[in-house]
């Protein structure tokens, strides 16, 4: 679905008419405008020293990290949450009550590391480079003739004969890289060289139909994080059941299949030149969606001299559409489970009769290896990137659980022990952008953790601290601390060091929050083919009971105390340091 408030960006090269284009299309939206002009500092800098960014760097990326541009994230984040701002002219920007929008007119759309992950749809007005430096130039001798003080004409000449020398040298190599990255990841491209009425009225359009192609198909993030309820992504769980359910999935995921369904419904035909199958397989893996209610048909032509196959049209289920939209986390179970099962299906004696032997069997173990996370390396990093994967695609729909129940309006500062990806605290963040999170984790987690967070608008708001949260000082003063899915790696004597590290970090007043799944109830929640990665620690889950003498010991009163059902049960516990 899409955001609330959604930032429309306006990017073009100098003299495309943004400014005009960008104030005429937010007269319609009736949206405030956020220029990047009023928070820029980088025209200042001499063009020497941007020609030297430029040969310094490697990539388009690395040049346009260059250009800081204080504030402007922060000010449209909070737009973007619904509060009003000040801009640096001093003149004040909100939302009104009919407002949805915010134009934001930018010189790098979405390649500015600071700004384009704020952005949600991006037009780019095309306009030829002579055009637009004849547009700057008109403009330019249009308030040099304005001036009635003909002693200035000298200096202003002079101004304009600098200002197209640079423009040569440095200026125009600058645009030559905004035509090469920045219009291909526009949403809309319009010919600026149009009437600024028809261009407005293209944008409207345009605009109306993305946001009813967004609320149809919700993006996964923003369903996390409240747009949906937040237990809606449980219905994944009925097609995760068993082996041959998920090997179904992965098949229509790899084949391209559920790609061409998700636009619309298909005939066979269609299918088969968009599938990487034959006929008979194409055939196979349709039938067998069907019978396991994924896909079904939509509809069978009455004409009996039709060929039957070309009339017949394939789309998802009501229910499968539902699912789908949480392909991510179906992505990861297929991978996970796929990469588990041989530990039950060659050592399940093992898994049922000795721990210690199972983990020495298992690849399991050999997956969740700590030690790699300790040290830095380009292997390390894939090495814990891949089971961080699974954790997070678990976390990004657990979180908003985990928002929904507890408050976290109260806080400030919010420290997440194990915190992994720093998706966790990214929701917590989003919902409560007031809050600053601090992640604990190991050196190799948190590296990967900062590449996961930052291209989203939380970035700025978590910072990573590397340690060993065991026997390593941490940072003090918090307002709340989280232990999300981490106690039951860990033995009792652990969780209770755990414990007293995180009360001595609190101040007085702070909470401290566990949110753990708890012991597996098999008979509720039996183990499926989807739940192995889960299952395979059934040795290492507690009751939330079991912590209750710990978090009393280390100087906690427990606040609350809530047992919560997902795909198994979780406990939510808060202990508030008195």
């Amino acid at each position: 679905m899409a955001q609330a408030h959604p930032v429309i960006a306006v990017c073009g090269p100098p003299g495309s008419g943004k400014s005009t284009f960008a104030k005429a299309l937010a007269e319609a939206l009736q949206a405030p405008v956020v220029d990047m002009d009023h928070y820029q500092t980088f025209t200042d800098n001499k063009i020497d020293d941007v020609v030297a960014s430029l040969t310094a760097t490697d990539s388009s990326d690395d040049f346009y990290a260059c250009f800081e541009v204080p504030q402007l994230d922060s000010d449209l984040q909070a737009l973007k949450n619904g509060k009003a701002i000040v801009l640096p002219n001093n003149e004040q920007a909100s939302l009104t009550q009919s407002s949805e929008a915010i134009v934001f007119e930018t010189h790098f759309g979405r390649a500015h590391p600071q700004t384009g992950p704020l952005i949600d749809y991006l037009i780019w007005l095309d306009c030829p480079l002579d055009i637009a430096v004849a547009r700057k130039l008109t403009g330019f001798l249009g308030d040099f003739l304005m001036d009635d003080q003909p002693q200035n004409l000298r200096e202003q000449v002079s101004w304009l004969n600098n200002y197209l020398q640079q423009y040569q040298d440095g200026v125009r190599r600058t645009l030559d890289i905004q035509a090469r990255t920045i219009p291909d990841k526009a949403d809309l491209r319009l010919n600026g060289d149009a009437e600024v009425a028809t261009m407005v009225q293209q944008a409207l359009g345009a605009l109306q139909q993305w946001r009813a192609e967004q609320q149809a198909n919700p993006a996964p993030q923003e369903i996390a994080t409240g747009s949906h309820s937040a237990y809606d992504y449980l219905c994944v769980e009925p097609f995760c059941q068993d082996f041959v359910q998920l090997q179904l999935l992965h098949s229509g995921f790899t084949t391209g299949l559920f790609g061409a369904l998700e636009k619309h419904p298909s005939n066979e035909h269609q299918l088969l030149q968009q599938c990487d199958t034959d006929q008979q397989g194409l055939n196979f893996l349709l039938d067998s969606l069907i019978h396991h209610a994924i896909v079904e048909t939509l509809d069978q032509s009455s004409s009996a001299s039709a060929d039957s196959s070309q009339d017949t049209r394939y789309q998802f289920t009501s229910n499968f559409r539902l699912a789908y939209q949480y392909q991510d986390l179906l992505k990861a179970k297929i991978e996970f489970s796929n990469f588990l099962a041989p530990d039950l299906l060659q050592h399940m004696d093992s898994f049922l009769r000795d721990e210690h032997q199972f983990m020495g069997e298992s690849r399991l173990f050999e997956l969740f290896d700590y030690h790699r996370a300790l040290e830095l390396s380009d292997e390390n990093y894939r090495f814990t990137k891949r089971w961080m994967d699974l954790t997070t695609a678990l976390t990004r729909y657990e979180a908003g659980v985990c928002i929904a129940e507890h408050n976290f309006n109260g806080y400030r500062q919010l420290m997440d022990i194990g915190g992994n990806s720093g998706e966790f605290v990214r929701q917590i963040c989003a919902a409560q952008p007031h809050i600053h999170a601090t992640v604990v984790d190991l050196p190799v987690v948190c590296e990967v953790g900062k590449d996961h967070l930052q291209p989203t608008p939380q970035a700025g708001s978590v910072e990573f601290y590397p340690a060993n949260a065991l026997v390593d000082a941490l940072p003090g003063h918090q307002c709340a601390i989280t232990f999300k899915s981490i106690l039951h790696d860990w033995p009792m004597d652990a969780c209770e060091r755990f414990i007293v590290q995180a009360s001595k970090a609190l101040r007085k007043g702070g909470d401290l929050i566990i949110f753990e799944r708890s012991h597996l109830d098999l008979q509720r929640h039996p183990m499926t083919y989807g739940t192995l990665s889960t299952a395979m620690f059934y040795r290492s889950y507690r009751r939330a009971q079991d912590y209750i003498p710990l978090l009393k010991a280390a100087g906690l009163a427990i606040v609350e105390t809530k047992q919560l059902t997902l795909e198994t049960d979780f406990h939510l516990i808060c202990a508030r340091k008195v």
